[in-house]
């Protein structure tokens, strides 16, 4: 969202960000508090201060994580769940309890207990209710828990044709995780090569606290390669803030060990990780498939700074699908064109999914 590669800028921005959302958790206990204890003053004002002074939360709101949108989210939830059982369950507050428990849950997994607490709080609504359900309905509500059981299932533990932690370039839209062929385990990373001109990669990004411990410090970058049919020129490539380096090769139809090696400068503020066509081919040469990928520091070669190179978890990935999405969606006749276009349009998609990242990374 900022033009600007300081990454301590970008981190200071997110925990002020974390801040307000935790600011904000604050107050909606506070009006939980009311509503629970109208009368009593001493409970209205003890309610937000305890959550304040709670050390774990001070600690979390502070700082740069999900767990402040999620706690937001499922601070909503209980609060109108508390107004629905007072005040009674009308469409408009079921739509809004079952949004929040949505957005709950896309901002983090550990949300998921807001599904039960709902489906728990239907029966114990109509018992204080004294609202009888006609047998009919039985069925059809048990028949709906199961499906949205199954459905909760599916979601989470269906492993896309994504690789996760691995992210595609330029624009996404080729299965990057392959069980075709695999050195080793059952998949491997894939790169397609179906469209002329355009250099597809695939590129890793190290966390700032693995940047700056590397920093003036010398690490390896190893990987077997291969294609799906003939010859095929690729690169390893290794960049930071500051200095980049590049390995090109030609992959033929048999695994063999490509290497490079870099050293990172004392300044390095980020380093990404890059597996890519090279150079761009105007005809179509084959696919490229990586498998064990590894970065190394010389001083802990026991330890591989790459997640997941060797493409054996998944991901959904649900992000390169909503805005391929969004490039089809006719938002010309809904939008004044003088004030929004189609590349904004695909970027308020994608800001709006990266704000519940956390569902997919937790």
């Amino acid at each position: 969202l900022m033009n600007t590669q300081d990454v301590l800028l970008q981190l200071f921005v997110v925990r002020w960000f974390s801040v307000v959302l935790t600011s904000a958790t604050v107050v909606v206990s506070y009006l939980i508090a009311i509503e629970l204890f109208p009368e009593d003053r001493f409970m209205i004002i003890a309610i937000p201060t305890f959550v304040i002074f709670l050390p774990m939360f001070a600690y979390i709101g502070a700082s740069a994580n999900n767990d402040t949108l999620t706690a937001l989210l499922s601070s909503l939830l209980i609060w109108q769940l508390i107004r629905a059982f007072g005040k009674g369950v009308s469409k408009r507050s079921a739509f809004v309890l079952c949004t929040m428990a949505l957005l709950s849950v896309l901002a983090k997994k550990t949300a998921l207990f807001t599904i039960p607490l709902l489906i728990v709080a239907i029966p114990v609504y109509l018992w204080s209710r004294d609202i009888a359900v006609p047998m009919t309905y039985g069925p059809v509500a048990a028949a709906s828990c199961m499906l949205a059981a199954l459905f909760l299932g599916v979601v989470l533990t269906c492993r896309g044709a994504d690789a996760e932690g691995w992210f595609e370039q330029p624009e996404p839209w080729m299965d990057t995780r392959s069980d075709h062929v695999a050195r080793s385990g059952g998949h491997s990373l894939h790169i397609a090569d179906g469209t002329q001109g355009l250099c597809r990669r695939l590129e890793q990004y190290l966390p700032y606290n693995s940047v700056r411990e590397l920093r003036g410090e010398t690490v390896s970058l190893s990987a077997w390669v291969r294609t799906s049919s003939g010859k095929q020129e690729g690169s390893l490539v290794i960049v930071d803030s500051e200095a980049r380096s590049t390995r090109l090769f030609t992959a033929t139809e048999t695994w063999s060990p490509q290497s490079l090696t870099h050293r990172v400068s004392s300044e390095a503020k980020s380093l990404r990780v890059v597996l890519r066509l090279s150079p761009c081919r105007a005809e179509d040469t084959g696919d490229l498939y990586f498998d064990d990928v590894t970065l190394l520091d010389r001083e802990r070669e026991w330890f591989n700074l790459v997640a997941n190179g060797s493409a054996e978890v998944g991901s959904l990935r649900i992000g390169p699908r909503l805005e391929r999405l969004a490039r089809h969606v006719p938002l010309g006749q809904l939008l004044d064109a003088r004030s929004y276009d189609l590349s904004s349009v695909r970027r308020y998609v994608l800001y709006t999914l990266l704000t519940f990242a956390g569902f997919w990374a937790n």
